[in-house]
């Protein structure tokens, strides 16, 4: 027979053991929540989807380069400013659940996972996530060390959909280890790699950046958790 317990915590963790980071968003109700997430406001819009499960709803401008994204930081007009990074590089995950809209200019870059700065290009300095662009028909993994080199390995799981960016529901899974860096796409490992790794802290980070000047590109993020495992 199961023991009740007085917590969940205890129930599924003996109390020895200390409670590490954990951080859950749902994107539910009528506003994104301010007081944990900040805008870049320069050229894009965000609203809460008025659809079941339609999450946030990031939506570029229509020129080239337009950009929208979201971090652990407060609202600026411009640049990549760092954020709360209270995630271990040494040891961390981040699982979320993503829709696109539309990518009628072309995807040029996307960041969906970890950072250490907001940013919807998926570069600069310490990050791990999961990359879509227009140079490659297929889900990657990119890692970003301190110095801003960068490491791409492919999923080999298509991105493309009939008009372009695939605009199915997938569940994400970026996970941070000492050694290594890995991709889970709807509960299966799909890729590592163990070169140009982070260091330091990092966030939570959602962006997508235009390509062209023929229209925006949305993205809906319907769900985001992230915890440390070191």
């Amino acid at each position: 027979m199961p023991q009740r317990k007085d917590s969940l915590y205890e129930q599924l963790n003996p109390l020895t053991t200390i409670a590490g980071q954990h951080f859950v968003e749902y994107f539910s109700g009528d506003t994104l929540d301010n007081f944990r997430w900040g805008k870049d406001t320069n050229d894009g819009t965000y609203a809460m989807s008025d659809s079941v499960d339609g999450g946030v709803v990031l939506t570029t401008g229509s020129g080239i380069y337009a950009s929208a994204c979201i971090g652990l930081v407060a609202d600026t007009t411009s640049g990549s400013p760092t954020m709360i990074n209270c995630f271990d590089s040494q040891g961390a995950v981040i699982q979320f659940i993503e829709q696109w809209g539309t990518g009628a200019g072309g995807i040029n870059a996307s960041t969906h996972g970890f950072h250490s700065e907001r940013r919807g290009d998926n570069a600069g300095n310490n990050g791990c996530a999961l990359n879509t662009s227009l140079w490659s028909t297929n889900y990657r993994l990119r890692t970003c060390n301190s110095s801003g080199s960068q490491t791409d390995s492919d999923s080999g799981i298509s991105a493309v959909g009939g008009s372009g960016i695939a605009t199915n529901k997938n569940f994400f899974r970026v996970e941070i280890q000492p050694t290594f860096a890995s991709l889970g796409i709807n509960g299966v490992l799909t890729n590592s790699h163990t070169t140009n790794l982070p260091s330091g802290g990092l966030a939570p980070c959602f962006g997508i950046q235009n390509h062209s000047n023929n229209g925006a590109s949305i993205l809906h993020v319907i769900y985001c958790e992230a915890w440390n495992t070191a």
